[in-house]
């Protein structure tokens, strides 16, 4: 009965959404110890970050590195590039007070934050190191978020976002053999998501995806209310002499171990102290397997002493898993304890950390979007770089004055609390990731291996808004990336171009196509990626509908971004090429019309990657309606093979309205003739009535070419020639 409830985990969000208590994440209101009644920099004098420099006055790094009690706010939002270097924090008492920065908040990159003094308060931040672009194996390894050394005690890290760090997403440390008083302490970390430490990346060591470490004599330490996703280990460990509580995280999708406790006997062969097992209450926790978890993971594992209470494991076929494996000794009670800490029902955890866990609920960015998504959707994986999704974010800044009032703790409390309580209850959205860069760079080199993925740097002047929502459906927000061209806003109207990612209607990511949206944003169009829904989520014609509103978005908001409406086209790729040809000969068709799209969705040009235009012709069908599939994709989109739902199949297919009225249309097709299904039909109707369609071909190319060099930059180049030809 446990397992039927739990198989329906992600229902009892659903459910408990309409309970009317406001979410606030875990409630540390009161509790005393562990660092998280640390006083940081309350009382003190406020410094104000004014700019995304690296360095220089009004800068982050400046102002981390003020003396004295302080409390440090923003008057601005956006992405600190922090070039290869971590910014240290030495001076203690402090508060660095996120939640006043304006949307999209603040996100570090290309490097973290390294704590190395007391009294430290860090809230609602994001940090992604990345490789930087370096070589696997190169030496480069940051932490996302540090804390080191003797000086280091009283931490409270609360509602962060680390990712895509390359030693750990965060660590507590010091010198790990002079005993607790030489290395950091008291310290609580709750309410972040902890994912996605790159794997195969700069690591000298190899492999190395790392959650959260609590290195040898490290003491009093509490990791309450977090998301550990995709991680292969350390999620987190606690080594020889440690003390601490692991409560009320979901762990979802470690490779190799969840809760470490225990030590390397050979780093201490050569040490006068012996290594003594760590003591850790492990409270109210979730372990969710994932496609990289081992089969028989426990939840807790190696060597240690602990005390076990309401914790659940489950595995991929949602059957309880053992709690507990190797030389693991039990306690009967408690070893340590924060002081007035109350705990969730380890069956009730996702309603609070989905919602809210992380740098900011209300106002998440794309990675802390999909990583929720995909822990609601048992997908996600572990990754060796952020360019196997995302990669690294650029964002244009906002700017925004702050009046601080005098009693600046509630203040900061209420700006806290808003960011929790206006965030939208985590809904479940069914997802399919398999098609993603990483996936398709590992199967095409096995017959193209000297392939490079495509790689796009960002024009002088370009800016990127990201996450615009551009529909709602219910409680669905679909959003899209918007790549403004210098001078683009809104002194001038430009072209522009809407991008749609393929994926056989099932999988795939708006990201996919940034690096041609980034080549014609250089070139002086405005160029927007869009997320449609799947066909795991919402079957056809739900994606087409997104994907005119989107059009009549980007009309809607013509004047705000410097778009010329008169002069909108439509590229896809794989199904997104078939969708944008679809989009394009429909404009105004009931069946695809919504309220934002109504007399606003017609194009004045089409680009096919490598997309059908039929899903009837003999090599449509031998391949979209193969009965070995069970389904296909095409018939999971539709719901049905052909033959159950004919008239779908029909409905969908751009051919079928191909002629008069239709745009310029250029193709741009692989060696695959599967995948020029309709195609010469389609032209020789264009061409009947007079309008302009182009053929490119790529001899010897893979499926996905668009994705990789050496076939992007003449797609490109040919594109960005077609488009200037027919939108002047």
């Amino acid at each position: 009965m446990v397992r039927r409830e739990f198989d329906r985990w992600a229902l009892i969000v659903l459910f408990l959404m309409g309970c009317s208590q406001a979410l606030a994440g875990i409630d540390l209101e009161g509790v005393a110890g562990f660092g998280v009644d640390t006083p940081g920099g309350s009382g003190g004098k406020i410094i104000r970050v004014t700019n995304l420099q690296n360095r220089g006055e009004g800068s982050l790094r400046w102002a981390l590195g003020q003396s004295g009690p302080r409390i440090v706010v923003f008057e601005v939002g956006g992405v600190i590039d922090l070039d290869r270097e971590n910014i240290v924090v030495s001076e203690p008492f402090l508060t660095l007070a996120g939640q006043t920065a304006p949307n999209p908040g603040i996100t570090l990159i290309r490097g973290g934050l390294s704590i190395r003094t007391h009294d430290v308060r860090v809230q609602h931040l994001r940090v992604r190191p990345g490789d930087v672009g370096r070589p696997a194996r190169s030496g480069w390894a940051p932490d996302g978020i540090g804390i080191s050394g003797k000086n280091a005690y009283r931490i409270h890290i609360d509602h962060c976002s680390t990712s895509w760090a390359v030693d750990e997403n965060m660590s507590a440390s010091g010198a790990r053999t002079d005993g607790p008083d030489a290395t950091s302490r008291q310290i609580t970390i709750s309410n972040s998501i902890i994912a996605e430490g790159l794997d195969y990346s700069t690591h000298r060591k190899g492999k190395h995806s790392k959650g959260l470490l609590v290195h040898d004599f490290v003491r009093d330490v509490a990791v309450v209310g977090n998301l550990f996703a995709n991680n292969d280990r350390r999620n987190p460990y606690f080594k020889a002499h440690t003390t601490g509580v692991v409560v009320n995280n979901l762990i979802y999708n470690p490779g190799s171990a969840a809760i470490q406790l225990g030590y390397i006997e050979d780093e201490w062969r050569d040490v006068d102290a012996a290594p003594v097992n760590p003591r850790v209450a492990v409270v109210g926790n979730v372990l969710q397997y994932g496609r990289d978890t081992y089969s028989d993971l426990a939840l807790v594992s190696y060597q240690g002493d602990v005390y076990l209470e309401d914790n659940l494991v489950w595995n991929l076929d949602g059957e309880p898993m053992n709690i507990v494996q190797g030389d693991i000794r039990r306690l009967e009670e408690k070893p340590l304890w924060p002081e007035g800490l109350r705990t969730i029902p380890a069956e009730m955890l996702s309603r609070e950390l989905l919602t809210t866990v992380g740098a900011r609920p209300a106002e998440r960015d794309a990675v802390d979007q999909r990583i929720i998504a995909q822990v609601m959707a048992g997908q996600g994986r572990i990754i060796d770089s952020q360019d196997s999704v995302e990669g690294y974010p650029t964002q244009v800044p906002v700017f925004r004055s702050l009046a601080v009032p005098e009693d600046v703790d509630a203040w900061l409390s209420r700006l806290s609390r808003e960011l929790l309580e206006q965030a939208e209850p985590a809904v479940r959205i069914s997802l399919d990731d398999s098609f993603n860069i990483q996936s398709a760079f590992n199967k095409t080199r096995k017959t193209h291996p000297d392939i490079q993925v495509a790689r796009v740097a960002p024009g002088q002047g370009t800016e990127v808004l990201r996450d615009l929502v551009y529909r709602r459906v219910g409680s669905r927000a679909l959003h899209l990336d918007l790549f403004l061209p210098e001078g683009g806003q809104p002194a001038s109207e430009r072209p522009a171009v809407l991008f749609i990612h393929g994926g056989g209607w099932r999988s795939g990511n708006r990201t996919l196509q940034e690096p041609m949206a980034r080549y014609l944003a250089n070139r002086g169009f405005v160029t927007a990626t869009v997320e449609y829904r799947l066909s795991p989520e919402a079957r056809y014609p739900a994606g087409v509908q997104d994907v005119k509103s989107a059009l009549g978005w980007l009309r809607a908001q013509a004047g705000r971004y410097g778009i010329d409406p008169e002069r909108l086209a439509v590229i896809g790729a794989s199904a997104g090429g078939q969708m944008a040809t679809l989009v394009g000969v429909t404009p105004g068709l009931p069946i695809f019309e919504t309220v934002q799209s109504a007399g606003k969705d017609s194009v004045q040009a089409i680009v096919n990657l490598d997309g059908i235009v039929s899903f009837t012709t003999p090599m449509a069908l031998q391949h979209e309606d193969d009965p070995r599939k069970k389904p296909s994709a095409a018939g999971a989109w539709f719901g049905g093979r052909y033959e159950n739902v004919p008239d779908l199949w029909q409905q969908a297919s751009p051919l079928e309205y191909a002629g008069a009225g239709a745009p310029p249309t250029l193709f741009v097709n692989s060696s695959h003739p599967r995948f020029h299904a309709g195609r010469d039909q389609y032209i020789a109707r264009l061409s009947e009535a007079g309008v302009v369609t182009e053929v490119m071909t790529h001899v010897d190319a893979p499926h996905p070419y668009w994705l990789f060099e050496p076939w992007f930059t003449p797609t490109a180049e040919r594109v960005y020639g077609f488009l200037k030809r027919v939108m002047q």
